[in-house]
């Protein structure tokens, strides 16, 4: 199921960050949530990503690993959290004008590279 593998990638997250009282809110989360969705009391959300979330999403990715830069570091330098920017690059999350902005910014990019329209970075 989709929505295991999400609240599966949140805990291992948190584990990482020593977050206890995350990994238990997301636990009892996930077992109630999947038992309403098995119960069909509720339906498994769509958990496509959009072209924006994969054009953007992989493009924050690829410049990060390039400049060798960990999450952390991007995310402080465009003052966008970690754990989203972390869902941007799994497609989990579409970025808002602003984020977008920020990121452009922190990777001293022209903003449509973000969206695959400039050919070279070189470009601005």
């Amino acid at each position: 199921m989709e929505l295991e593998r999400i609240f599966d990638y949140y805990i291992k997250f948190n584990k990482q960050e020593g977050n206890e009282v995350g990994i238990k809110v997301l636990r009892s989360h996930k077992a109630l949530l999947t038992s309403l969705i098995e119960e069909g009391i509720i339906k498994q959300p769509s958990l496509k990503p959009t072209s924006l979330e994969t054009k953007v999403g992989s493009v924050v990715k690829q410049l990060r690993l390039e400049q060798g830069k960990s999450l952390r570091q991007i995310s402080l330098e465009a003052g966008v959290s970690q754990n989203h920017l972390w869902r941007i690059e799994q497609f989990l999350s579409s970025p808002t004008e602003r984020v977008i902005k920020k990121l452009a910014a922190a990777f001293d990019i022209p903003i449509s590279f973000l969206f695959g329209e400039t050919p070279s970075i070189n470009n601005k």
